[in-house]
């Protein structure tokens, strides 16, 4: 410091003297690592999401084959309905179809009578239905939209993401 008459003046150091940088050097395979690892954590989700979406239709697909060899094993009760209901929230559709005709949980009876526990409630929590009265008949899963896309009448495969399997020809 000195002394000029009535001021007083010091020396600062500048700013960046006095602070001392540290500069890191990223190397490119520390780089890659690090982008890979980023990639792997933002598609992680998506993979997972597949993986289950698939595993719900094998489950659907499986389900509704063990509901049709229910079927196969004895004929359908005289007066039965057109139409048999799981259990479950009901999909979506064109309500004038003879899809919506049947009665809630009316599969869980049938499967009932002929003394058989399965499960009647697809992956996607909505009932499996079976169109008894059409001449092609189906167990059927509205699938991951919930939308009954396949039609009652005259569908040779299940339409949209519809999961179905044919009921064994009538006696």
């Amino acid at each position: 410091m000195r002394d000029s008459g009535s001021f007083v003046t010091a020396a600062v150091p500048a700013a960046a003297d006095a602070v001392e940088t540290t500069r890191r050097v990223v190397s490119a395979a520390q780089l890659t690592i690090a982008l890979s690892t980023v990639f792997v954590l933002l598609l992680l989700p998506f993979l997972i999401g597949a993986t289950v979406s698939r595993q719900r239709v094998v489950r659907a697909y499986d389900d509704a084959r063990r509901i049709a060899a229910a079927f196969d094993r004895s004929p359908m009760r005289t007066g039965a309905h057109d139409v048999l209901i799981g259990r479950g929230k009901f999909p979506s559709g064109d309500k004038r179809s003879q899809w919506f005709g049947g009665i809630p949980e009316s599969l869980d009876r049938e499967l009932a009578v002929r003394g058989i526990t399965l499960r009647t409630t697809d992956p996607w929590l909505q009932p499996y239905i079976v169109n008894t009265g059409a001449s092609r008949r189906w167990v059927l899963s509205a699938g991951a939209n919930g939308i009954l896309e396949t039609p009652y009448e005259g569908a040779q495969t299940p339409q949209g993401d519809d999961v179905a399997v044919p009921l064994p020809l009538a006696p």
